[in-house]
């Protein structure tokens, strides 16, 4: 036994102490299922395997308010644990996060939504053969209120971009952090972190908004605006896909709330906007332009097949060919998407998405704009180690380990 398991099994023994027989077995079974699941998701964002563990029992607390909980369960009479007890992994799991404060989150209502209207507006941007596919459809009996109906009810929820900035000061505060405002700049952060007297700056008045009377942070921008405040010694990283855990030095906040998610995939998008795009422009000798698009959760439109475990994170880079209709000038343009994995399968739709062709995936910055000369569709892989949000690190994965598929449109 090393010294990992010796840890893990002294943090169950302690977690359990109080239960007899059949339901400390029990206990101790779930709790461990529960931990290895953590320390799982630990190791794909970048941890070795000591830190994996180390974080993962961290998350769960100290092992006796585990075991005060567990107690508190199992000695409830049969009729209200069988209610209550829906798995100890369940309960573990709320014991872990109670204590994190969460910033409640809301989509931009200044960002246009597809409205799903066809019209001939739309038809003239598609390839002649699916224009007239689509204007057949559209003169059947109802065709155009039926065909829009699905459209809205099959399109993906806006992104909830924008973070409560009233949450995120009380909830940094929680953590420890020294937080003062500056009068008439409410954007405008002064940070001391636990064990220091240092102050440092953070301004997110460029990425703030107000809505409804409320002040909001752009979520992207302020994970990274955060990304460069931060003094030596404070680790900043994201645990979790779905309604992350940002953890800044030993504090941590949950970002969105079980009614208004956010996705991990979209700070790490932003992020990595501006050292993708040198990165590129370095490789190929010219600037390149690159927008990144936020995850909708959705899986239609091109994947591609991949040997890497579910929620491994990969930055993909496609082309795109656009027509500014006021200049008539083609335009190049990179879309960068962050996604996870999941079920062998990684998202990398290209911007026209249902009607584009399947993508060439290519290997270096030098064939994509190659692709990109021959008007083809192309898409560069990378795979993303985010175990630190300071210093993310992306390596390109073979065009030989890849398979593109296309899910919807073939």
């Amino acid at each position: 036994m090393n010294h990992i398991e010796r840890q893990i099994d002294r943090y169950i023994r302690q977690a359990t102490r109080g239960l007899r027989g059949p339901r400390r077995q029990d206990a101790q079974q779930e709790l461990r299922g529960a931990l290895e699941d953590k320390i799982h998701r630990h190791r794909l964002l970048g941890l070795d395997e000591q830190a994996a563990a180390t974080a993962a029992l961290r998350d769960f607390g100290s092992a006796s308010a585990v075991a005060r909980d567990l107690n508190a369960v199992h000695t409830l009479p049969t009729v209200y644990r069988s209610v209550l007890l829906a798995g100890i992994g369940t309960l573990l799991s709320l014991q872990a996060v109670a204590q994190v404060p969460m910033v409640r989150a809301i989509p931009d209502p200044q960002v246009p939504s597809n409205s799903c209207v066809f019209n001939e507006a739309l038809l003239k941007e598609l390839l002649q053969a699916d224009a007239e596919s689509m204007r057949r459809k559209l003169a059947q009996p109802n065709g155009k209120a039926t065909f829009e109906a699905e459209c809205r009810a099959s399109m993906p929820k806006p992104s909830n971009s924008l973070l409560s900035l009233t949450d995120l000061l009380a909830a940094l505060r929680k953590g420890g952090i020294i937080v003062n405002t500056v009068p008439g700049f409410d954007g405008y952060l002064q940070l001391t972190f636990p064990g220091r007297t240092d102050i440092q700056g953070l301004n997110l008045n460029n990425a703030s908004k107000t809505i409804g009377g409320q002040i909001y942070i752009q979520a992207g921008p302020f994970v990274h605006l955060l990304s460069r405040s931060l003094p030596l010694g404070i680790q900043l990283k994201l645990e979790g896909l779905e309604n992350p855990i940002l953890n800044i030095g030993s504090a941590r906040v949950q970002l969105g709330t079980p009614t208004a998610k956010v996705r991990a995939t979209d700070f790490y998008s932003f992020s990595l906007l501006e050292q993708l795009q040198s990165q590129l422009t370095l490789a190929t000798g010219t600037t390149l332009k690159i927008a990144y698009i936020m995850d909708q959760g959705d899986q239609q439109g091109h994947q591609l097949k991949i040997d890497a475990p579910d929620q491994a994170l990969f930055a993909t880079v496609s082309n795109s060919q656009l027509v500014d209709k006021r200049t008539a000038e083609a335009q190049e343009h990179y879309l960068l998407r962050v996604r996870a994995v999941k079920g062998g399968v990684l998202p990398a739709p290209t911007y026209q998405g249902y009607y584009a062709p399947v993508p060439h995936v290519v290997n270096t910055p030098a064939e994509l704009m190659a692709a990109t000369a021959k008007g083809q569709e192309a898409v560069l892989v990378y795979r993303l180690n985010a175990a630190d949000l300071q210093n993310l690190k992306l390596t390109a994965v073979p065009a030989s380990t890849l398979k593109p598929v296309q899910k919807y449109g073939q």
